[in-house]
């Protein structure tokens, strides 16, 4: 990804990866019986998660803790909650090749626990270079530099982490505090 790209490009990328990466669930949840709650919780996910200026280091995370919510009061939970494990890792692609800051709350759903966003192979992952500085909440050091707990490595540039694993506690080691 060429991070000099115009802002246009990348939200068009943006609201593309968003859209892919909450699909799954989405059909799923769909199957399930969850009816317009599935399709209002994607539409709020797509609203909250592809405006690049204000983007929280939370929404993703809530946003799969409500997935996980409505996963558990229908049938199919565990699917469901896999596809939002996965969900939750999925990187976003940012304007200027910065990685963002991680999520520092923790989750409502135990199912969440250690999990954070994978970074695209083009984010600047030097650790002097980076505008933010945190780690995930409760790990100390990421190895290797912009893996996540499905892949063990940084996602190519604007793949959905769902078509290259199914496995949302795959492959990365972190190391907890």
């Amino acid at each position: 990804m060429n991070y000099m790209a115009s802002a246009p490009y990348v939200q068009k990328q943006l609201s593309r990866i968003v859209i892919e990466s909450i699909k799954p669930w989405n059909h799923a949840c769909v199957k399930a019986n969850g009816g317009t709650e599935c399709n209002d919780l994607a539409m709020s996910a797509y609203m909250t998660l592809s405006s690049l200026p204000t983007h929280n280091p939370c929404a993703q995370q809530r946003i799969a803790d409500d997935m996980i919510d409505l996963s558990k009061s229908l049938d199919d939970t565990e699917n469901m909650i896999r596809l939002a494990q996965l969900f939750v890792q999925q990187p976003l692609p940012t304007l200027d090749g910065y990685p963002l800051a991680y999520c520092q709350e923790r989750s409502r759903n135990v199912e969440l626990k250690g999990l954070y966003p994978c970074q695209f192979e083009g984010t600047i992952l030097n650790h002097r270079a980076t505008k933010c500085e945190s780690s995930p909440l409760d790990v100390k050091a990421i190895s290797p530099r912009g893996s996540c707990p499905a892949l063990n490595r940084p996602l190519p540039n604007g793949h959905l982490l769902h078509a290259v694993t199914s496995n949302p506690f795959g492959m990365a080691k972190a190391e907890q505090v």
